[in-house]
Formats: structure tokens, C-alpha cells, sequence
């Protein structure tokens, strides 16, 4: 019984050792292939001169190069490690990896993105191979224009994965930034995502404080639904850090109005117009503040028969009057009425003051609507 199981042991032993020899033979044969195939395709780039013709024998060959190392540096029966290949592949190769940026943006500007996307993604993926000669002065703009693309393709996973690369080169990291916030703003699934998404807004936005499109993003972000509360503690966080940001002070005016703090909105909304006096929207607000503020008076003062002391009868024409005036600015600066509709409101206004005349010259612009 020992000697069959001594046997049955000499047996396996004989077994792994063929085996292994088989492997380590395959391999070497492999990468004797692929460096064989690696040899017809310099030949080619070494004979041609056309961008379509070289760039894909470009792409091709440090693939190969790739493959055939792989093979190459598969380790013998005794654990060893003898590449056959890699120092001349390295040193024919990587001029021709150093191709691939160029290849990318030939691509790119005849709009062929997904050749485009795999030479830039090839150089990448390839920057840390020990087969490639270190000269990766490229990578921030390819990592960037990797992100561009697979931004532009909907995928924003790859499109973040590359903007965080191109973020490490000071030349590209702007424009990778917004890459990257888009690509969270676009995959906010849960309340994790929306924290996170936040969190590196704000900060992006408090080291570039002049790139408007971080702030707008913020805007959006902190005016949707869900977000009300927290609206006015960003504008007047914004207000702080510049009192001269318009649309931080028309952010805390509307968030007023829709409190009904008609006052409070109207000294906001001035603020703005004392920044920017063409700025249409707000001089349309203080009009609609001051109707607005009319028809409360209108309903706190009435007694219980709905009449008005002559008293409160003049404070409510006085707002109405103000809004007229406010409206017919609005009316000057924007007449076609593409940034506001200023008609209603103008007309009920003058309604209200019992301007008949005025209000029915504005009928016609109302029915147009």
C-alpha cells in the first residue's frame, strides 16, 4: 500500500513538472509570435507616410508590444523572469507610443471619437508599463481631452476616472474640474451622491470663485425641489464673500417673495438694479413686490363691511402707483417681452388706480399671449 502511494506521488510530481514545461513552453512560443507579428507591423509604419494608414499601425503596434511582453515576462519553472524582448521593443515602440496624443486629436478634430478615445485611452493605460521608456509629458491633455470624450459618449464613469488624471496637471485641471463636477451632477442617485456632489461644488467654487459656472451649478442646485431651506443661507453666504454678486441678491430677493417679505424682496431687488440697471428681471420683481404688497394692505385694512379709511385707500394706490412705474421700465427695456411678461401685471396695476385708458391700451398684448 506505501509503495502505491509513493508511486501515485512520483506520478503527480511528473505530472506538474510536464505541465509546467508545457506552460513555460507556450509562453515563449507566444510571445516569439507576437513579437514576430510586432516586426511586420514596423515594417509597415517604417514604409508609410499617410496619418490614416500610420496612426492605426501605431495603435497596433504597442498593442502588440503590450501582448508580446505579457508573454515575455511570464516567469520559468524556477520562479525566473527573462524577458527575451523587452529591451529592443521598448526602444522601437515607445517613439511610436509617443505617436498616440497625436493620433487622438487627429481623431478628434475629424470628430472619429471612438478612434479617438482608444488612442488616448492606449497612452494612458500604458503610462506605467515597464516596457515603455517613462515620457509621459502628454498625459494631462490627453487625460482631460479622454475625459471630454467619454463625457461627450455618456460615460461618465470613464469621464470622471480621466478627469481625476488630468486634474494633476495644473495646465488642464480647471477644465478638468468641470469635467468632473458634471459628470457627479449627472450621476446623483442617492443622498450620499448629492453630499458628495455638494461638497466638491463648494469647494471648487470657493478656490475659483470667478468661474461663474460653479455658481450657477450651485444656484441650480440649491433651488430645486427639496432644497428650500438652504436657499437663503447660500445666497447670503454669497453676499458676504462679494456684496457686489447681483444674482446672489436677486437669489435672496425671490426666496423673499416667496415668503411674502415684500419689503425685504423690494430692498434686495434694488441692490441689484443699483449693480446692473438693465437687469430686467429684478426691476420686474420690485413691480410685482409693490401690486403685491397693495393687495395685502388692501386685505388687512378693510373694515367689515370691505371698505377702506381714505387713509389706507391712498397707501394702496401708492404701492400700485410705484409698481406702474417700475412695470413701464420693464416695458421700455424689454418691449417685446422676452425676458418678462410684464403686460398682466402692468394692466391689473393700472386697473387697480382706475387708469381705464392706460389699462385697456395693453388688452391687445395680453391676447396675444
Amino acid at each position: 500500500m506505501q509503495m502505491k502511494i509513493r508511486t501515485i506521488h512520483i506520478m503527480l510530481l511528473l505530472f506538474v513538472s510536464i505541465s509546467l514545461n508545457a506552460v513555460e513552453t507556450s509562453n515563449a512560443k507566444s510571445a516569439k509570435i507576437t513579437n514576430d507579428r510586432l516586426d511586420e507591423i514596423i515594417m509597415q509604419i517604417n514604409s508609410t507616410t499617410e496619418k490614416d494608414a500610420y496612426y492605426p499601425l501605431a495603435i497596433d503596434a504597442v498593442k502588440t508590444a503590450v501582448l508580446c511582453d505579457y508573454y515575455d515576462t511570464k516567469p520559468d519553472k524556477k520562479g525566473r523572469v527573462r524577458p527575451r524582448y523587452r529591451e529592443e521593443n521598448s526602444e522601437r515602440v515607445s517613439p511610436i507610443r509617443a505617436k498616440l496624443p497625436e493620433a487622438g486629436m487627429y481623431y478628434y478634430t475629424l470628430h472619429k471619437n471612438e478612434e479617438a478615445l482608444e488612442a488616448m485611452e492606449l497612452y494612458l493605460e500604458t503610462a506605467e508599463k515597464p516596457l515603455f521608456q517613462k515620457d509621459n509629458a502628454d498625459e494631462g491633455i490627453v487625460a482631460y481631452y479622454a475625459s471630454l470624450l467619454s463625457f461627450d459618449m455618456d460615460n461618465m464613469k470613464k469621464a470622471e476616472h480621466y478627469a481625476d488624471l488630468a486634474l494633476k496637471d495644473p495646465n488642464y485641471a480647471k477644465d478638468a474640474a468641470e469635467i468632473k463636477i458634471n459628470c457627479m451632477r449627472c450621476r446623483l442617485v442617492t443622498k450620499a451622491d448629492s453630499t458628495k456632489y455638494i461638497v466638491a461644488l463648494l469647494e471648487l467654487h470657493d478656490k475659483a470663485p470667478e468661474n461663474r459656472n460653479y455658481f450657477h451649478l450651485l444656484m441650480e442646485y440649491f433651488t430645486s425641489p427639496g432644497h428650500e431651506n438652504e436657499v437663503m443661507q447660500f445666497a447670503l453666504d454669497e453676499i458676504r464673500k462679494d456684496s457686489t454678486n447681483k444674482e446672489a441678491w436677486a437669489l435672496k430677493g425671490e426666496k423673499e417673495m416667496t415668503e411674502h417679505r415684500w419689503s425685504d424682496a423690494i430692498g434686495s431687488m434694488k441692490k441689484v438694479v443699483e449693480l446692473d440697471s438693465l437687469f430686467v428681471p429684478a426691476i420686474y420683481n420690485i413691480g410685482i413686490c409693490h401690486s403685491s404688497q397693495a393687495i395685502d394692505l388692501k386685505e388687512k385694512r378693510v373694515d367689515s363691511k370691505g371698505r377702506l379709511t381714505n387713509a389706507a385707500r391712498k397707501e394702496v394706490r401708492a404701492e400700485f402707483a410705484e409698481a406702474t412705474q417700475w412695470l413701464e421700465r420693464c416695458r421700455r427695456l424689454d418691449p417685446d417681452r422676452k425676458k418678462v411678461e410684464w403686460a398682466l401685471p402692468l394692466y391689473q396695476a393700472y386697473f387697480a388706480l382706475g387708469e381705464s385708458a392706460k389699462a385697456e391700451s395693453l388688452k391687445s398684448l395680453i391676447e396675444q399671449k
